[in-house]
């Protein structure tokens, strides 16, 4: 840091100050510098400490070359460090908690380089494992009619778990009052339902029925799902898409942000809502649509 010497010229107009940045004479009432072109009214903290004296010792900052006090740990004007620690005044703390992002006269603000290399690192790992996320609410309404509509012809279903009287098939039989149950213990949370296509479709659609439809007491006596994660395979990643399904009997349509070519759908629990009766979670069918 330099210091220099600042004093009032004995010509100066009555009620003239320095100005804290060149030292030329400037009125009270201006907001600039005539002289620099500095600024008067940021650098007013630094005009006040110059009232009672003629003449004070400054420190120049080597950011904006304004002078400062030598008690001040920031510089009044642009608010840059004067020094580590300033005699007779408050030391700048070690750390700033919240990071401080530099802005260069040339060109546009400069990233913090950590905070960037990290950042580009998680994105390669996302790239790297294939994983895309996206986040739908499920759109729920009655049918047109009580026939299930037309979907794309699954070949087979598996399941995590079922029931023996249960399995997996029944929830692509073209039939509500059937339904796949799982049979681990706990809730249902992440157990999943999978259905194959003979080839591979582009997926734009699913259509699912929650839970035991058989009949409304089944449905409150059995366990349903409250979101599930919906799987899809391409040819380039795993694509994954979250849904919050609603409480009620029915089908519930889900649209995908994009269609997916992919030759199965995987249907993974998320979070369940117990049975009145049992805990054991139904899913009654799956329509897996293609793209028009």
């Amino acid at each position: 840091m330099l210091e220099v010497m600042s004093a009032v010229s004995e010509d100066e107009p009555a009620g003239a100050t320095a100005c804290p940045h060149c030292d030329a004479p400037v009125m009270a009432d201006q907001r600039f510098c005539t002289n620099c072109g500095g600024s008067l009214t940021a650098a007013a903290e630094v005009a006040a400490d110059l009232t009672d004296q003629k003449a004070a010792r400054l420190v120049e900052c080597d950011v904006c070359g304004a002078g400062n006090a030598q008690s001040r740990p920031l510089c009044a004007v642009c608010s840059a460090p004067l020094r580590d620690e300033i005699p007779g005044g408050d030391a700048l703390p070690e750390e700033l908690d919240t990071p401080v992002t530099a802005t260069s006269p040339d060109g546009p603000e400069r990233r913090d380089v950590p905070t960037l290399v990290l950042s580009l690192v998680i994105l390669a790992a996302l790239v790297t494992a294939g994983v895309m996320l996206s986040l739908l609410s499920s759109r729920f309404g009655p049918l047109d009619d009580e026939a299930i509509p037309t979907g794309v012809a699954l070949q087979a279903a598996s399941a995590s778990s079922a029931l023996g009287d249960h399995p997996a098939s029944l929830a692509i039989d073209g039939d509500t009052a059937t339904a796949w149950t799982e049979a681990a213990s706990g809730s249902g949370q992440d157990q999943w339902l999978e259905v194959t296509m003979a080839s591979e479709v582009s997926v734009s659609r699913i259509l699912l029925w929650n839970g035991d439809q058989r009949d409304d007491t089944r449905f409150d006596e059995n366990g349903r799902a409250a979101a599930i994660r919906i799987e899809v395979t391409d040819d380039v990643a795993d694509r994954q898409f979250r849904v919050v399904l609603e409480d009620t009997s029915g089908p519930q349509q889900v649209d995908l942000p994009e269609p997916v070519v992919t030759d199965r759908v995987r249907v993974v629990v998320e979070d369940a809502i117990a049975g009145d009766r049992y805990t054991d979670l139904a899913i009654s069918e799956i329509v897996v649509q293609a793209a028009p």
